[in-house]
């Protein structure tokens, strides 16, 4: 009798004869058939308990049959699984463990992302959906609804996250692969940083509530948020003179201790000064940063003792000083290159803006300007001794 194939035609299955590795490295065919088929892309694979081939495919079908009607001993297929679910799963997970990134970055880029996948069958899902997603946010029909690359790629992250979820889940099993569809940022780094005149003239354009903001964030390097949220009691200890993060406050749930230096500095006569403004205007407030009667336009209003939350409007208009339009994160990587250019190592610098790796040093191209002298100088020594030498013969 001629020896049958263990490959049936596309969607029948597999019936094939597993091997085992022996003691003594060689491997050994087990007699028994085995199976393996996908419904709905979820796999299944058994034993068909049987070493006759004909009895294994139809053992092997009659699993299959009872699979795909979710009445047999096997794992049956879940209903039609939208994408929808992903996604509220994955505004779930935000929701709960994420909630510094929610508000501001998940939630609105699941709110987008359902409008287009939402009621799409997660198992529908292929290369060609998401280039067609990409095509569609980059050539929009309407070319003012484009958006650049780098919020593709938060969009995308964000989709194979809840595709990573629903793998964990065991939702699904299998999903496309999104290798090589993220773009590269490397050429879209912002590189822009407060110079000194920069700052000075800002200084001046800025209002006596938002102008402490910028010399704190010159003088620390800290994240918008964690500055706006810095409170009297918890966060500031004037008879030690440093400013204190707590667990947990943090981007990444590190504490961070820096000093405010004393009289004379900047950064401590600001932290004085706002403490005298808020006992003499507020002294219920527990901001180091609030609104007083004049709000954020200029107009009266209640917000006396409200914390600040929106910056943008009052700093865009500073720009009509002549400055460039600088953001309060370029504050972050000005205060990182001015720590370095001052003989701070990078270690320290790092603790003080709550920076994790080095990266930073490479992303914003922040070198220590001291070693590049130096090895200038090096390198001319040598070759001024290389023309003393005497010449050979």
């Amino acid at each position: 009798m001629p020896e049958k194939s263990e490959n049936s035609r596309y969607g029948q299955g597999r019936v094939y004869r597993r091997t085992v590795k022996l003691p003594d490295g060689s491997k050994r065919e087990i007699a028994i058939y085995h199976y393996k088929f996908y419904v709905n892309g979820i796999p299944y694979r058994g034993s068909t308990h049987t070493d006759n081939w004909n009895k294994a495919q139809a053992y092997t079908k009659k699993c299959m049959a009872e699979a795909q009607a979710g009445t047999g001993p096997e794992k049956a297929p879940p209903a039609k699984l939208l994408m929808s679910e992903l996604l509220d799963d994955l505004d779930i997970y935000y929701r709960l463990y994420r909630p510094k990134s929610y508000e501001h970055f998940a939630k609105p880029i699941v709110a987008h992302l359902k409008d287009f996948f939402g009621p799409l069958p997660a198992r529908k899902i292929t290369r060609k959906t998401l280039n067609d997603y990409i095509k569609q946010r980059l050539e929009p029909d309407d070319p003012g609804d484009a958006v650049e690359q780098s919020t593709v790629n938060r969009e995308l992250s964000l989709l194979r996250r809840a595709f990573n979820l629903a793998r964990t889940n065991e939702k699904i099993h299998v999903f496309p692969s999104f290798k090589d569809l993220l773009f590269d940022e490397s050429r879209f780094v912002r590189k822009k940083f407060f110079e000194p005149d920069d700052y000075v003239r800002k200084k001046a354009a800025l209002n006596d509530d938002e102008r402490p903001v910028l010399i704190f964030g010159y003088n620390v390097g800290w994240r918008k948020q964690e500055v706006l949220t810095l409170k009297w009691d918890e966060n500031v200890d004037f008879d030690s003179r440093t400013l204190r993060l707590w667990t947990g406050e943090t981007k990444n749930d590190e504490g961070r201790v820096v000093s405010m230096g004393g009289p004379g500095d900047e950064l401590y006569d600001m932290l004085v000064n706002q403490k005298l403004r808020r006992d003499t205007l507020c002294p219920e407030c527990p901001w180091v940063f609030f609104r007083t009667n004049r709000g954020n336009r200029g107009k009266s209003t209640r917000q006396l003792g409200k914390p600040i939350v929106q910056i943008r409007h009052n700093w865009e208009k500073a720009q009509g000083v002549g400055l460039g339009a600088n953001l309060f994160h370029d504050l972050r990587r000005t205060a990182t290159r001015n720590l370095i250019r001052a003989g701070v190592s990078e270690g320290v610098a790092m603790q003080q803006t709550g920076h994790k790796t080095r990266h930073v040093f490479e992303r914003y191209n922040i070198k220590n300007e001291r070693d590049m002298h130096e090895a200038r100088q090096k390198l001319r020594d040598y070759l001024a001794s290389q023309q003393a030498l005497p010449k050979r013969g």
